[in-house]
């Protein structure tokens, strides 16, 4: 999960179209969309669960 809090900027996933984002957005990213870059003047909180074994 995304949580874009400011600004606003462009999400690209591995195999997907970009998707544009901006201020007050939430964007699920299932695992099998594979890695993901977010770019422009945004900031955002990525939530995700914990790492195996923690």
């Amino acid at each position: 999960m995304l949580v874009c809090l400011t600004g606003a900027g462009t999400l690209t996933c591995g195999s997907g179209p970009s998707l544009d984002v901006a201020e007050g957005q939430t964007v699920l990213l299932p695992y099998a969309a594979g890695p993901a870059r977010l770019s422009g003047p945004v900031t955002a909180l990525r939530c995700r669960p914990p790492a195996p074994g923690h």
